[in-house]
């Protein structure tokens, strides 16, 4: 049987939010969302696949936009 042991964790909140990006990465076309957190509204985009100039530029945007 296997015993659990208690891990301490930074409960600190962090002075800029941190982005989270969400990939769907598909044959003709890639699906992203970009959020600070659960309670946040995602960002979401569409764009065509393989497009990694437009990728970085979503990338960039949504550091604006979330901070």
């Amino acid at each position: 049987m296997a015993t659990s042991t208690a891990t301490r964790t930074d409960q600190t909140t962090p002075s800029r939010p941190t982005p989270l990006l969400a990939f769907a990465l598909g044959v003709t076309t890639w699906q992203l969302g970009f959020t600070t957190g659960v309670a946040q509204r995602p960002r979401e985009r569409t764009m065509p696949a393989g497009d990694v100039h437009g990728l970085a530029e979503e990338i960039s945007r949504a550091k604006r936009r979330f901070g």
